[in-house]
């Protein structure tokens, strides 16, 4: 069904080239924000490092009208906005912000689902979820877990949240409001990860940003080559892990924060073993604007996707372009 309607919606407008029509997805990772509205965290810390990097040059107003023209330029149909501050007071006011932006022009309806923050170790977290549950859009949590001793500077975190009991058990809630799990680890992280979501076929797991493979942070500082190094096949092996839980599926996002000159020749190896690993079906695109967006346009980053997708099958490129995240959102398209 969603694979005649992509290829319907890619069929409009014959009139023009074939070689001038751009393909359409769904854009199923980025953000939304502006810091003098709501009280967020390290977007009004200018210039505090992050794991990323300098963040100075986004912590400005990132709003729908900025983010659809470039989204929707390159052939964008849907989105999911994901929480972008975990550090916010009351993040169901993040939600409620991305509400209002849906009933806005221009993309009316964009974005078409949305992804919220719990602190899943807070005694208030169910009702936080109810909250959340509450407001149309609502597909999921995220609360980001990425830690690594191998890289402090790229933790997220300081603390392995998946091994905490009250998290565990906050974590469980999920499933009695519908909603999933946006999984932002890192790939020692992921035999934690599958003891824990194994045992919970209900709730949809999502994994951000390539399952983070923060060995191309050190080989871009090297200008290596990423196939060579001997921290790929650690990657590999927890993203092979991962990819045995029916109930997940992973994005392809957020190359630019561990490789700043990515592109579709030096990331190569990450596209093919996650496609090999997960499969068409369970696997989606997103932008990670406007955080890539310190890395590279819009443009470029749908230029790779395409180089990647180029040969595979039409039925094979529109599930990685929608069908995916259609199915894990639900989104209405």
């Amino acid at each position: 069904m969603l694979t005649t309607l992509v290829s319907a919606r890619l069929s409009r407008g014959n009139e023009t080239k074939m070689s001038d029509i751009k393909p359409k997805f769904v854009d199923a990772h980025h953000h939304l924000w502006q810091p003098h509205v709501l009280e967020y965290g390290w977007l009004r810390q200018i210039g505090e490092p992050k794991p990323f990097g300098d963040p100075t040059p986004i912590q400005r107003d990132y709003v729908k009208d900025e983010f659809w023209a470039e989204a929707a330029a390159e052939g964008a149909i849907a989105s999911v906005h994901v929480q972008a501050d975990g550090g916010l007071p009351d993040p169901v006011s993040e939600s409620s912000w991305i509400v209002e932006q849906t009933g806005k022009e221009p993309g009316l309806g964009v974005p078409n689902a949305w992804v919220g923050f719990a602190n899943l170790r807070s005694k208030d977290a169910e009702a936080t979820l109810a909250a959340h549950a509450a407001l149309p859009g609502f597909r999921g949590i995220r609360q980001i877990v990425a830690r690594t001793d191998a890289a402090p500077d790229m933790s997220f975190v300081p603390m392995e949240l998946m091994q905490e009991t009250t998290w565990q058990a906050n974590f469980a809630l999920l499933a009695k409001y519908g909603a999933s799990f946006d999984l932002q680890l890192y790939p020692d992280q992921a035999d934690d990860a599958v003891a824990l979501f194994s045992r919970h076929e209900d709730i949809p797991i999502i994994i951000d940003h390539c399952g983070g493979p923060y060995f191309l942070f050190d080989a871009a500082k090297r200008d290596a080559v990423p196939a060579a190094e001997p921290e790929l096949s650690h990657w590999a092996d927890g993203i092979w892990k991962l990819s045995k839980l029916p109930h997940a599926s992973i994005k392809l996002s957020g190359l630019g924060m561990y490789h700043p000159q990515w592109s579709a020749q030096n990331c190569r190896v990450v596209f093919q073993t996650i496609l090999d690993a997960f499969g068409p079906s369970r696997v989606m695109v997103g932008s990670n604007f406007p955080v890539d967006k310190l890395f590279k346009s819009y443009a470029d980053i749908v230029s790779i996707w395409n180089e990647w997708l180029g040969p595979l099958s039409e039925g094979e490129q529109s599930e990685i372009r929608a069908g995916a995240a259609s199915r894990a959102y639900r989104l209405d398209l």
